[in-house]
């Protein structure tokens, strides 16, 4: 019986801790996309109030609503990305937490008297 608490306890806080990491990792890179299209979108926007009144202003225009577009797609994937590694890191978190309890179990079963 004590065998099944620790391995329930190993594989709690393992899993936790992945689960953690994970999250992390999912959140570290979340706008990594959006940042870059800003950067493009910025340039496009420029090279367009710059080509005011000439022949490449409407291709400049397509171009700079065309990085909008990919932008505010960036964004919301990016805010997905972001809440799923929150969840991911709550649930690493809770399960971590939740591996001191077979512990705790554990412990009390071993100083508790033997019954005969």
């Amino acid at each position: 019986m004590k065998k099944v608490y620790l391995i329930i306890t190993a594989v709690l806080g393992v899993g936790g801790l992945a689960l953690l990491v994970l999250g992390l990792v999912e959140r570290s890179g979340a706008y990594k996309m959006a940042d870059m299209n800003k950067g493009r979108l910025d340039q496009a926007l420029t090279a367009w109030e710059e080509a005011e009144g000439t022949p490449e202003e409407a291709r400049l225009k397509e171009e700079a609503a065309k990085f909008t577009d990919y932008y505010a797609s960036d964004m919301e994937s990016g805010a997905l990305r972001a809440g799923r590694g929150t969840r991911m890191m709550l649930f690493g978190i809770l399960a971590v937490g939740l591996s001191v309890i077979p512990f705790v179990l554990q412990r009390k079963l071993a100083a508790s008297p033997p019954t005969s």
